[in-house]
């Protein structure tokens, strides 16, 4: 499998899915056992995966206690096959001697050992321990500050939407667009009252 990289199982393996794995010999059978994490729900207990092999490398049946692993071709089987694949290997490279800068370089995986509490998102701490402390030090702004702040502004020239909605710059606002731009109230008057549609 050329493309063996971009399979899920291996990816499982990579990522540090596969907990424990180890091998026996039954008769003319191998019998490779491992405990994997689950892909969605790591705080679950680890699924129990079991393989059978002949000695000739073919797997004769296999199985996980997850869901799919009735159908025995989950892809907890398939890491917990790559892991015993790679555990080989470094074997046979002891036995012949081979150092680890005869190997390509390894970087450590990274470690799942440690449950992540599933909590809903308004519950998240989305800054440091400090930062949260600081903002929560922050007090809040006055009544009075909020206009002196909008009347600085106001000199400067500038005009946000604080303006239209804390007085008196609302209805300074309000009846400058009245002398722009009439309302409907202002164009009413008691001699429209007895015309007809077409008549207007």
């Amino acid at each position: 499998m050329k493309a063996h990289k971009s399979l899920q199982a291996y990816k499982y393996y990579e990522s540090g899915f596969v907990m424990a794995a180890g091998t026996i010999v039954i008769n003319d059978f191998y019998v490779v056992v491992g405990k994997v994490k689950h892909s969605f729900r790591g705080n679950l207990k680890p699924l129990h995966v079991w393989c059978l092999i002949a000695k000739d490398g073919s797997v004769s049946t296999a199985h996980c206690t997850c869901m799919a692993g009735n159908s025995e071709v989950c892809s907890h089987i398939g890491a917990v096959l790559f892991a015993a694949e790679k555990a080989n290997g470094k074997k046979e490279d002891q036995q012949e001697g081979a150092s680890c800068t005869d190997v390509l370089a390894e970087w450590p995986r990274p470690n799942l050992s440690t449950p992540v509490p599933i909590v809903p998102i308004h519950d998240m701490n989305w800054g440091t321990s400090s930062v949260k402390q600081k903002n929560q030090n922050i007090p809040a702004v006055t009544d009075a500050e909020l206009v002196n702040m909008l009347q600085d502004m106001s000199g400067f020239g500038y005009s946000s939407v604080l303006h239209r909605t804390v007085e008196p710059f609302a209805t300074k606002i309000r009846k400058e667009a009245q002398e722009i731009i009439p309302s409907i109230l202002d164009l009413f008057s008691e001699q429209n009252t007895n015309k007809t549609y077409l008549e207007l």
